[in-house]
């Protein structure tokens, strides 16, 4: 199963891909991260990510602690924040 390697979500299917700049499947980042061969939100700082997937987490019915937990242990380890 693939793993967006900027923000984590699974990506089950097709649809759930970034699209490059060619329009074919980005196979590393989500639709959300990635469109048209470019971050939908270039600018966002690692900070930002962690607080933006800690509430996508939350909406899906996990407490705020364990949510944010498990997004700080998760995407700094993702390919778009390793230094």
């Amino acid at each position: 199963m693939a793993v967006c390697q900027s923000c984590g979500m699974r990506m089950d299917e097709y649809e759930d891909h970034g699209i490059n700049s060619d329009g074919e499947e980005n196979e590393e980042y989500c639709m959300h991260c990635f469109k048209n061969g470019k971050f939908t939100e270039p600018d966002i700082s690692l900070k930002e990510q962690i607080k933006k997937s800690t509430t996508m987490v939350e909406k899906m019915g996990w407490s705020k602690e364990k949510a944010q937990h498990m997004e700080e242990a998760t995407i700094p380890r993702l390919k778009r924040w390793r230094k």
